[in-house]
């Protein structure tokens, strides 16, 4: 199974008509649905973690170097 956001992430943090505070924005939308889902999954039987594991990743990564771009 894909990673559920792992699109989304990319096509915000290459989006050049938004401000590094409207990515923030939307990423921080798209984290938090991400942690919802990776706690779902962790109480589930099936084994998908992973790729929930992996979007919750990603999206730290790409929040940390646009909170590390500020001026």
């Amino acid at each position: 199974m894909p990673n559920f956001y792992s699109s989304q992430i990319d096509e915000i943090v290459a989006d050049t008509a938004l401000s590094n505070e409207e990515k923030i924005e939307r990423l921080l939308v798209i984290e938090s649905q991400a942690r919802d889902l990776q706690r779902a999954a962790s109480s589930s039987t099936a084994d998908n973690s992973g790729d929930t594991d992996d979007d919750v990743a990603k999206v730290t990564r790409a929040l940390a170097r646009l909170r590390e771009a500020r001026p």
